[in-house]
């Protein structure tokens, strides 16, 4: 069109952009060649899913090589830098992708350390990956990962070593201890975080990875613990819960929270005190609880979950309820139970403890034939089925003189008085009682 100086598309577009600009006649060229190259990026679907669609490979080397030229006579840097992009991206989705990674290896250092260049490093390490050397295109996927947060989904989902050589041989590329950590903390992510944050604390013990590790062992083995209340005591689910979570992860959390290296030592008492409390060491992990109140910013979010870690390990601590006991942990519960639920605070989870700390309540309350209390906390099924818990349920609702605790576990029941009235007319009157119904 530039060339065709009085084409009827000049003449359209040069009443709205400056034509004449350098720059903009920079843009519209640059366009002009990057735009083939994105039509073979971009997923074509077929709906015929009897047809083997292949993805289509761009056979035209020379328009490649074009934009090549232009790369090497630009002197603009912002252009000059996307036009090498472009280079690698068509090679990406050429039939010559090995050109790519000549042409990366080339001229790779003098790019500027950008999200362009990491883009095209994915490239390469795609590229390398497809040519058979998994283990280098791990490392490389592991560069992007560490080194541009933007593209850190697409490193996780890209890298994927099919055999254990693929992961041991990756190690043979890292130039430093920060690209070894880079590999520890992307492989911690897909299998196995315990063994990862123990390499990379003795790799790098201020490393910002072993946060982010750490979280993902403690959910790990928040997973495998025994939730079930039904047919425990409260002491058979400590045992449970006790057995379930990993021998090696306790000491390993002790040992970097007490070294006090890490970045945020906090955080690591704070996971210390939660595994002990889980391992029934409820004094260690007061201990530990102690520590990090002392050492943690004082934002909402820290204050509430290290609340939240002191009731787990308060509560757990009992196991029989007494007066003195409910007076320990009425302020936690109307915190937990009301308090939480209005205020909805930003990025702080709390529901699985509200529902753990209602089981085991009502799981002490069974414990000791306390029916009654057991319902107020988790609903039984069965309950309403007996006329004298009906009437005992009736009778805890209407008394006047209820504890602080009574109050407490009766504003979280969802079951009103007006409900079992009702409930009560409906079997009366399947039985013909009709003046009991009415009453």
């Amino acid at each position: 069109y530039f060339e065709k100086k009085k084409s009827p598309t000049i003449a359209k577009w040069a009443d709205k952009i400056d034509l004449k600009n350098k720059k903009v006649k920079d843009f519209i060229e640059f366009i002009h060649y990057a735009r083939p190259i994105q039509s073979f990026s971009v997923s074509n679907w077929d709906w015929n899913y009897d047809e083997d669609v292949k993805s289509k490979k761009l056979e035209d080397i020379n328009w490649i090589q074009s934009i090549e030229k232009k790369y090497e006579a630009t002197s603009d840097a912002f252009l000059k830098n996307r036009y090498w992009f472009q280079v690698i991206k068509g090679y990406f989705y050429s039939n010559k992708p090995e050109n790519g990674v000549l042409f990366f290896e080339k001229t790779g250092e003098k790019q500027p350390k950008n999200t362009l260049y990491y883009r095209a490093l994915s490239y390469i390490a795609g590229i390398t990956g497809h040519m058979g050397n998994r283990a280098k295109s791990n490392y490389l996927y592991s560069k992007v990962f560490d080194k541009c947060p933007k593209l850190q989904t697409v490193a996780l989902f890209c890298f994927s070593p099919k055999e254990e050589k693929d992961w041991s041989e990756a190690f043979n590329y890292a130039k430093n201890n920060d690209e070894k950590v880079a590999l520890w903390a992307i492989q911690g992510y897909y299998t196995d975080a315990e063994k990862a944050i123990e390499n990379i604390f003795n790799l790098n013990p201020k490393s910002d990875y072993l946060e982010f590790l750490l979280a993902r062992l403690i959910n790990s083995e928040e997973i495998k613990i025994s939730k079930n209340f039904d047919k425990q005591t409260v002491g058979q689910n400590k045992l449970a819960i006790r057995d379930s979570i990993s021998k090696t992860v306790v000491p390993l959390i002790d040992k970097i929270a007490q070294s006090n290296k890490t970045l945020k030592p906090y955080l690591w008492n704070c996971a210390a005190g939660y595994l002990q409390s889980l391992d029934g060491n409820f004094s260690k992990a007061d201990s530990y609880f102690s520590k990090a109140e002392k050492e943690m910013p004082k934002t909402s979010l820290a204050i509430n979950q290290l609340r939240l870690l002191k009731f787990i390990n308060n509560l757990s601590k009992i196991d029989e309820i007494t007066p003195k006991n409910e007076g320990s942990i009425l302020d936690d519960l109307n915190w937990l139970y009301f308090e939480l639920p209005q205020k909805q605070p930003e990025n702080f989870r709390y529901e699985n403890a509200t529902s753990w700390s209602k089981n085991y309540i009502a799981t002490l309350f069974r414990s000791k034939k306390n029916s009654m209390m057991s319902e107020l906390f988790i609903r039984d099924n069965q309950f309403y089925h007996d006329n004298s818990k009906i009437l005992a349920m009736k009778a805890f609702l209407i008394k006047d003189n209820k504890s602080p605790f009574e109050q407490m576990a009766k504003k979280i029941y969802s079951i009103k008085l007006t409900q079992i009235n009702t409930y009560q007319a409906v079997i009366a009157t399947y039985k013909n009682e009709i003046p009991e119904a009415i009453a």
